[in-house]
């Protein structure tokens, strides 16, 4: 077999030139933008057809560690169970199959567990399959359940009787994944998209009436998502308005004693807040004077916050991430100094309960906690190195037991492993954390090859919980680097804000700094660095690979945001619009400038780029395939090194990738062979 890789497809390129700002800028790929186009799915198929000859050259790798990952998942497993009403509940998933299955039985009685959905049945022999919610009715006799079987992320939603198994007739066709139940049973709200697929109209639905759904609310500002949520006490549903900066609650009965919403307080630009109910009060949590959010309590009814009173006041280097009200405690959800941190708080005396962690670096996630009288807390908890178990904490007693554990049947000693979190200066000075991880015995006096996965956008922080796939890299010898750059949300709103709009160039140089620091203490060499991100992640690690492609061995860039400036550019495009506050408006002269500075499409330039694989998924409606297709084939013009730079579009998914979990792990598989493969490090077997 050779092993020299074979040509890319040539791309056919169209005149067209965009215009703005009297700024002239060719893009002779525009082209890809119309799927109507006879060229397109010729093209799109070549490039799959080249990826795959390419990557023949890494022989039976991609099988290889398919087999690693399978051996490290428990392929039939059952979640740790939750309970509902008059039900209790889990999941539970075997061997070969694809999708999950739903089961209950009775709280009281001893009667079996009956499935009630099956997602392989219902999948059927479809290629996506995407299971939106399952969302089981106040008295446990109807299902609500969404499916998206395209990827493109919109939904239908239809309702089975849970006595007989059987669908109703009602069919919510087209809307978005989201809905809740009245406290009827019989009416259901949901939300609409416009033709930019914005969530912005609200709905009721009457179960088994053929009457067409009852309007109730309308966003009609596009900066403005709107969202739909139900209070945890199930006596109230929110419509909830966001911006990227701005919220607004409105409020309406759960039992339909009316059907007009309620606005809670008044739209305040950059005014950012969350409701709750409690013993016939708001539980408030805002950014009112407090950029990291504090908690306040004031009556229904009150619409005046400076009456409210405080129950926790903002605090430095913490942020109040959420809350969760029930019969007796608030549960709080909090980040101190980038680290997790559940308090609970018991109103009746003020008092703070913290719950314990283990690790220097980890991951709590709640668990369902559907019931409101619940006396107990379930969270998940893991860490880089230590496999996810659910725990459940009785907040009377203050004591806990394990529901589930994580098992890793091919074996796995969390203290074979050791994880870091270290602060090192960027460009600015600024001190960045970055999480490390590798094994205990890895010698620290030569360098090693490094993994490092960057996101840093809206404010969401990289989670380091326990990943099985991330043991190929481990047990290979890797240390496994997360930059925790500005514009994610590690550090707080502060950390957030200096990484976006015209401070959006501090994510990349954070990037790059994390990077250079690896070679400059030894841990690693240039060259030796694969650098992987996705969707608003593929934004950095292109941005990072126009400016610095000398660091890394290989680059995967999933479903990537590269096409910034035009994608900006157009309102007519999903996102668009409600992005301008994250990215910015470039009809601005300012933003545009400013976008197009760092956008990796328009600074493509001549020079040695390393080995690139990025994916797209046809129906993609966040980040449309074009832009990977547009920027693969302009780097391709600009390449001066010999890597190649490889194209993968699924032409059946959407920005997720391929359902199923088969499938979704065999692209992992793919994505981790390309990545061994071109740093040149042979197959081999992992170190135990």
């Amino acid at each position: 077999m050779s092993t020299d890789p074979p040509p890319p497809p040539v791309v056919p390129e169209s005149a067209y030139t965009h215009v703005e700002h009297d700024l002239e800028r060719p893009d002779p790929y525009h082209w890809m933008r119309d799927r109507e186009d006879p060229r397109l799915m010729e093209h799109l198929q070549a490039e799959n057809r080249h990826t795959a000859a390419v990557m023949a050259l890494a022989g039976e790798l991609p099988k290889q560690l398919f087999q690693e990952l399978i051996g490290r998942i428990e392929e039939s497993t059952v979640s740790a169970p939750w309970e509902q009403g008059d039900w209790v509940y889990r999941s539970r998933i075997e061997a070969g199959q694809q999708y999950t299955r739903y089961e209950r039985k009775p709280r009281d009685g001893d009667e079996a567990w009956a499935v009630f959905f099956n997602a392989n049945v219902e999948a059927g022999q479809s290629a996506y399959f995407d299971l939106g919610f399952l969302d089981i009715s106040p008295d446990g006799h109807l299902l609500a359940y969404a499916v998206d079987d395209t990827g493109d992320e919109t939904y239908t939603i239809r309702f089975r009787d849970l006595k007989t198994g059987l669908d109703l007739p009602d069919r919510l066709e087209d809307v978005s994944a989201m809905g809740e139940w009245a406290a009827t049973n019989q009416h259901y709200f949901f939300l609409r998209e416009d033709d930019a697929r914005r969530p912005y109209r609200l709905y009721l639905h009457t179960i088994g009436k053929d009457i067409p759904a009852k309007l109730l609310y309308e966003e009609s500002d596009p900066l403005f998502y709107l969202g739909l949520e139900k209070s945890q006490d199930l006596r109230y549903v929110f419509a909830v308005s966001e911006s990227q900066e701005t919220s607004e609650v409105q409020y309406l009965p759960a039992d339909l004693q009316t059907d007009s919403f309620t606005a809670l307080f008044g739209r305040r630009e950059g005014h950012q807040y969350s409701v709750e109910h409690r013993e016939a009060n708001w539980l408030v949590r805002t950014n009112l004077d407090a950029p990291d959010y504090k908690l306040l309590s004031l009556p229904v009814g009150s619409t005046d916050l400076t009456t409210a009173d405080l129950l926790i006041g903002p605090q430095d280097g913490s942020r109040l991430e959420g809350i969760l009200p029930l019969r007796d405690h608030i549960v709080l959800f909090e980040r101190v100094d980038g680290l997790d941190r559940v308090r609970v708080l018991d109103p009746a005396n003020h008092s703070l309960q913290t719950l314990p962690t283990t690790d220097p670096v980890y991951e709590m996630d709640p668990g369902p906690n559907l019931e409101f009288n619940a006396e107990y807390l379930d969270i998940e908890y893991s860490s880089p190195i230590r496999p996810a178990q659910v725990v459940r904490h009785h907040l009377a007693s203050g004591t806990s037991e394990i529901l589930k554990k994580q098992k890793v049947p091919s074996g796995h000693d969390p203290e074979a492993y050791r994880v870091e979190r270290i602060r090192l200066p960027s460009h600015d000075g600024i001190a960045i954390p970055m999480t490390l991880v590798h094994l205990a015995d890895l010698p620290a006096d030569q360098p090693h090859p490094v993994y490092m996965y960057g996101y840093g956008a809206y404010g969401s922080p990289v989670e380091t919980s326990f990943r099985s796939s991330w043991l190929t890299w481990l047990n290979r010898g890797f240390i496994v680097a997360i930059p925790h750059v500005r514009g994610g949300g590690l550090l707080g709103e502060a950390w957030y804000q200096d990484g976006k709009l015209e401070n959006k160039a501090n994510s990349f140089k954070d990037c790059i700094a994390c990077a250079e620091f690896l070679v400059r203490s030894g841990r690693t060499s240039p060259g030796r660095i694969a650098l992987h991100g996705a969707s608003a992640g593929g934004l950095l690690v292109g941005a990072v690979l126009n400016t610095r492609p000398d660091l890394f061995g290989a680059i995967v860039a999933e479903v990537p945001f590269v096409d910034v400036l035009n994608t900006m550019l157009d309102p007519s495009l999903p996102l668009t619009e409600f992005e301008y506050e994250e990215w910015g408006n470039p009809q601005e002269p300012e933003a545009f400038a400013t976008i197009r500075a760092y956008a990796p499409y328009e600074n493509v330039r001549p020079q040695p780029y390393p080995a690139l694989l990025a994916t797209a998924g046809l129906n993609d409606p966040r980040v449309p395939y074009w832009e990977a297709a547009k920027w693969v084939a302009r780097l391709r013009q600009n390449q001066t090194g010999t890597a190649p730079l490889l194209l993968k579009v699924d032409l059946d998914s959407g920005h997720g990738g391929p359902s199923g979990r088969y499938r979704a792990w065999e692209e992992i598989a793919f994505v981790q062979a390309f990545i061994l493969h071109h740093l040149g490090i042979k197959a081999g077997q992992p170190s135990p």
